[in-house]
């Protein structure tokens, strides 16, 4: 993501940034339903494998599972707050509610790529977290 800032590459970065956090978000999903994937191997490559289970709860719309995290608490509010920032600006301005992002400022460009690097660390953290705690939870039975 830094290389993408540096060189001013607004759209990659937003792009890049919206992918980890949507994978992020999913794999803290699948551990809160104790489904996390497997790292398999193809074609020589490294490659996380869902089980049937892991499968079916990944075609809930990211929305719902979001509000199930929400719910349960596995996503703190301050980190709802941050997460939301983004989504809504990355909404606004790659979906049509404002003008394209090409029309932003330099300030407004700076401004997202902020919100967007904060919430992608946030994003980090909350796997990070429930990783933590699973393995914890695990080392007490």
């Amino acid at each position: 993501m830094d290389y993408y800032r540096r060189i001013d590459h607004f759209g990659d970065f937003i792009l890049l940034a919206w992918s980890n956090i949507e994978v992020n978000l999913n794999l803290a999903f699948l551990i809160e339903f104790g489904t996390p994937p497997k790292v398999g191997v193809k074609n020589g490559v490294q490659w996380p494998e869902l089980d049937e289970r892991g499968k079916f709860l990944l075609e809930i719309p990211l929305s719902k599972r979001i509000d199930f995290l929400k719910h349960i608490m596995a996503i703190k509010k301050d980190e709802i707050s941050v997460l939301s920032t983004f989504q809504s600006d990355r909404n606004r301005y790659f979906h049509g509610k404002e003008p394209p992002f090409i029309h932003l400022s330099e300030d407004g460009r700076k401004r997202v790529m902020d919100s967007a690097y904060r919430a992608t660390k946030v994003s980090f953290d909350i796997v990070d977290r429930l990783l933590s705690q699973k393995k914890a939870e695990k080392s007490n039975h």
